[in-house]
């Protein structure tokens, strides 16, 4: 799961970056974006994609949910990457069952093989501590400001309080600029959270913008440019940790890849 406490630092991009990268190492599993950041439907416009359902609706929807319908409602990208926005209008989300928003939550662990849950701000929101309570590995998305360390401390006080010693999360840091002066081992020592792998995502704001203009990902449009390989980094060593057998087939849903579930009574 990708998480970020401030606005702008670059969770959502980051996460579709990566879920792309896991999803190039097994190009034949079943994967799922889950757009549940801030707004809500960028992961959508950032992949070039537009979505035909969301999670409000599939909720909504919860007795015709599996893999039929949701192999052929939710849009996926040219890899096969599904992407499902938490709601196409705001309003969607009045009168949501939580117990209903967690049976699908658990329908769609069982279908896919790797999902990357994109949460961004909505840390703290009852679906966000529920999938921060239930995740295999976090990524914890920081830039170098004053204001996204203490933010990003927040969530690291959070994820210590909630989880405890089955904690497995690692810092990338986000939009990195070694002229700023704050390296990202000194990020990772504030938020208290070991780096994932050197921690570092570089700022490269134009080669992002070119590839997402041509409706396409860093990680796709321009594989070798240094974003790119950060991502992969990250996502190679994820993948090392979480399903170090390297075979999806023997991982699917409810122990799955990236991130498992466990429906919560």
């Amino acid at each position: 799961m990708v998480v970020a406490g401030s606005v702008g630092s670059g969770c959502t991009t980051l996460a579709c970056n990566l879920a792309a990268s896991l999803s190039a190492l097994h190009p034949q599993s079943a994967e799922l974006l889950l757009d549940f950041g801030t707004p809500v439907g960028t992961a959508a416009t950032y992949m070039g994609i537009a979505p035909r359902v969301a999670f409000a609706e599939a909720v909504r929807n919860l007795e015709r949910c599996d893999k039929t319908y949701l192999d052929t409602a939710i849009a996926q990208n040219t890899r096969g990457l599904g992407v499902l926005p938490l709601f196409a209008a705001a309003r969607d989300l009045r009168g949501l069952n939580l117990s209903e928003v967690f049976q699908m939550l658990a329908i769609i662990l069982s279908i896919y093989h790797l999902v990357v849950a994109d949460i961004g701000g909505a840390v703290f929101s009852e679906v966000g501590q529920y999938l921060l309570q239930t995740a295999d590995e976090i990524v914890v998305v920081c830039d170098q400001s004053v204001a996204g360390i203490l933010e990003g401390k927040k969530i690291a006080a959070n994820l210590r309080e909630k989880i405890g010693t089955r904690l497995q999360a690692g810092v990338a840091v986000n939009h990195y600029e070694p002229a700023l002066g704050v390296d990202a081992a000194h990020v990772g020592e504030a938020l208290g959270l070991p780096l994932l792998g050197q921690g570092i995502i570089p700022e490269r704001r134009l080669p992002l913008i070119q590839a997402m203009n041509g409706g396409a990902l860093a990680v796709d449009a321009l594989p070798k440019d240094a974003y790119s390989r950060a991502v992969q980094q990250c996502a190679g060593l994820l993948a090392g940790r979480i399903w170090p057998d390297s075979n999806p087939e023997g991982t699917r849903g409810a122990a799955g890849w990236l991130r498992r579930w466990r429906t919560m009574a």
